[in-house]
């Protein structure tokens, strides 16, 4: 997540099941909103843990990671897949958490989270001018 710092705002995805409702909704909201996340520096992560290891996966705005380890990432933002099926995590630009979910919400709220942050504030306005 390091080389994400003061660049990109991290919306983490986490899923033991690609067909679980939940996960399968954010996709749609998040495919809707591409443009908007794309304004506000975001970036997708997917970390999906599948029935076996080689269902395992790391995506980084739809392309596979294959160096990056599940389990590590699941135990470095305390997600526990024999418990959760889904989580939703927001990280600020300062590796802050944000925002965090364990069911659908939609994007325009998200959004909203990271229009209301000093630092999206100053962007805005620096784009104005």
């Amino acid at each position: 997540m390091d080389q994400f710092l003061w660049q990109k705002r991290p919306l983490i995805l986490f899923t033991t099941d690609k067909s679980d409702n939940n996960y399968k909704k954010q996709k749609e909201s998040i495919h809707k909103n591409l443009s908007a996340m794309k304004d506000r520096d975001m970036v997708l992560i997917e970390i999906i843990d599948g029935k076996t290891p080689d269902q395992n996966a790391v995506f980084i705005d739809g392309k596979i990671m294959p160096h990056i380890q599940t389990r590590a990432l699941f135990k470095h933002f305390n997600f526990v897949p024999e418990q959760e099926k889904f989580r939703l995590l927001l990280i600020g630009k300062d590796g802050g958490t944000k925002f965090i979910k364990d069911h659908f919400v939609e994007m325009k709220y998200i959004l909203s989270i990271i229009d209301s942050m000093p630092m999206r504030r100053q962007e805005m306005k620096k784009n104005k001018n």
